[in-house]
């Protein structure tokens, strides 16, 4: 019994602290009567050292909060001083002008937004000068070098193409039982990827690239070199669709290979609702970057 106890001690313990930290955050989905697809999606966070004093501070979506870590276990909302008010669905965060100062990309439904660290902790919105788009609803992405000139590149993933105006009945009509109707109903939108132009620009270079030519339900992308050639690679996980590997071939092209790797499916050869983080995989080709993915609805209704 006595080999056992010592055992038990040497178990790694959490305590929660969040509360005490002032980490208060209360993530609200806005639910309607009408069942709206983007009410599923649960917000993002990410992770990142925003004013450069060596500590780790933590930014929420779904409504914004930028909570500053002001060391000793505790965090204070700086939000509205940062200039980072609004609500969105998924983070990212890297230094996309090589300023030395973490920028932030967020994404939602037809709504995303570059903000561009001054360093002096503040963001400016850059969205439309440096040209990223927000045509469709993007549900996360990825930084990346694809072309290894030093600059961060943009991968967005983008999900289904609903629209406010969808108000198709799913449920149980005889009881007039509404529930929220599966992703299977919509349509697929493909992902997107910009050129860092290093001038504070970006050019859409989805369709030249290749991304564009495959459509999906992406939920998620994670950016690691997987076969050793020096170039970033892209794995993008889909909803009730098979995965896509973007193996770069260099030259600003990508080939999707995921079938050939094997890891468009599970092992059981089915589709599963893809969720979980963006964090980069193996050796990665540029610096940490880390978010964390919203959940798949349709993991949420099966």
């Amino acid at each position: 019994m006595s080999f056992l106890l010592w055992l038990a001690s040497l178990a790694i313990r959490f305590e929660d602290v969040a509360p005490k930290a002032g980490l208060t955050f209360t993530l609200e989905n806005g639910a309607t009567s009408a069942k709206h697809l983007p009410e599923t999606m649960a917000g993002g966070v990410a992770t990142f050292d925003y004013d450069g004093d060596g500590r780790t501070d933590i930014f929420f979506t779904n409504r914004h909060r930028l909570l500053r870590n002001t060391g000793g276990l505790r965090f204070e909302d700086v939000t509205e001083k940062a200039g980072l008010s609004g609500s969105s669905m998924a983070a990212i965060a890297g230094d996309f002008d090589n300023d030395g100062h973490t920028d932030l990309f967020v994404a939602g439904v037809r709504h995303n937004v570059l903000y561009r660290n001054r360093g002096d902790g503040g963001f400016d919105d850059v969205t439309v000068k440096a040209g990223i788009g927000s045509a469709e609803w993007s549900v996360g992405g990825a930084w990346l070098d694809f072309d290894n000139d030093g600059w961060l590149d943009l991968f967005v993933s983008n999900y289904v193409d609903w629209t406010p105006a969808f108000d198709q009945f799913c449920g149980d009509v005889g009881h007039n039982i509404r529930v929220y109707c599966h992703p299977k109903l919509f349509k697929g939108t493909a992902n997107r990827l910009y050129r860092n132009l290093g001038n504070g620009g970006f050019e859409d270079v989805s369709a030249q690239s290749g991304i564009a030519g495959h459509v999906g339900k992406g939920m998620a992308a994670a950016v690691a070199d997987y076969d050793g050639d020096g170039l970033a690679d892209v794995f993008v996980t889909n909803d009730k669709l098979p995965n896509f590997l973007f193996h770069n071939l260099g030259k600003g092209r990508f080939e999707e290979v995921a079938f050939a790797a094997g890891v468009a499916l599970v092992d059981t050869g089915t589709e599963m609702s893809a969720m979980g983080d963006g964090n980069l995989l193996g050796p990665p080709s540029v610096g940490p970057v880390r978010a964390i993915k919203p959940a798949s609805p349709c993991a949420m209704m099966s």
